[in-house]
């Protein structure tokens, strides 16, 4: 679908180039990522011819700007920066200001209801994880519960952070003894699996439960296929005629067993950041 929708967008790039130039426009700069528009300018009304015409050439594909999201800003750098990364950035820094764990994730808590499902909310919770990492037991046992309990709540509201939370979640589990440990990951199972975006969430619980509670039936077609549920059929290709190619789509394992097997506990933020790197 991107690669799609850049051969389109590509195209209205070069109509909208050469639609500038019949104006006689030549003071501006235009960024875009995928959809998403900066326009720069010296002049307002250059700024709004521009506006213009952009819309005026996405109209024949189907396409409109989104009115809520079309704004001008006569401060380039303040502009450039989401309202949620300038409140996390108010905020006092967890670590600099040696807050407990605890105080750290309920910051991060009161930031996620400000700010639901935010880029900013995503950070936070990923150097929450690589700050655990770098704990002792001891410590991490000293709010196990509570944490667990937090983490969920954020996940189960901000359903964009259900990997790293689960792999907070997963850091606090596995310091438990056996019984509380089944015991919390029923109840974070329990609320999780009641998320709107059930299918990705269950995807993340199987992964963080896979040796706590490896008897859970999963609906998701993926966590079945995990569970060595051969009957499963991903795609529909039906409509696929030659025998060679369905032989591949057929019989192709996209499911590495012994590698889902060989995971630690402990899910790695190296599984879920794709940024990740060593500190």
């Amino acid at each position: 679908m991107d690669f799609i929708a850049e051969m389109v967008l590509g195209y209205v790039d070069a109509l909208l180039t050469e639609k500038i130039k019949e104006n006689n426009i030549d003071d501006y700069f235009i960024l875009r990522y995928r959809d998403d528009y900066r326009i720069f300018v010296n002049s307002t009304n250059d700024g709004k011819i521009i506006l213009k015409l952009l819309s005026e050439i996405l109209r024949p594909f189907g396409l409109k700007l989104n009115s809520s999201k079309t704004k001008d800003h006569n401060n380039v750098v303040m502009a450039s920066i989401k309202k949620d990364k300038l409140a996390w950035l108010q905020l006092p820094n967890p670590e600099i200001n040696n807050l407990t764990l605890q105080k750290h994730i309920l910051l991060i808590k009161y930031h996620s209801l400000e700010y639901p499902n935010s880029g900013s909310l995503t950070t936070a919770l990923n150097k929450f994880q690589k700050r655990i990492t770098k704990e002792k037991d001891k410590n991490l046992s000293q709010y196990s519960r509570q944490i667990i309990s937090i983490v969920a709540d954020i996940a189960y509201l901000n359903p964009k952070s259900i990997s790293v939370c689960c792999a907070i979640i997963s850091q606090f589990l596995v310091i438990l003894n056996d019984e509380d440990q089944k015991n919390l990951a029923m109840k974070v199972y329990q609320k999780l699996e009641r998320m709107s975006d059930s299918g990705f969430a269950q995807i993340w619980l199987q992964r963080m439960l896979k040796n706590k509670l490896p008897d859970i039936e999963f609906s998701e077609h993926l966590c079945q296929i995990a569970l060595k549920n051969k009957q499963i059929q991903l795609w529909n290709h039906s409509w696929v005629n030659d025998k060679k190619i369905l032989k591949i789509l057929e019989n192709e394992l996209i499911f590495n067993q012994n590698i889902f097997d060989s995971l630690d506990d402990r899910i790695n933020f190296t599984e879920f950041d794709i940024f990740a790197y060593p500190n």
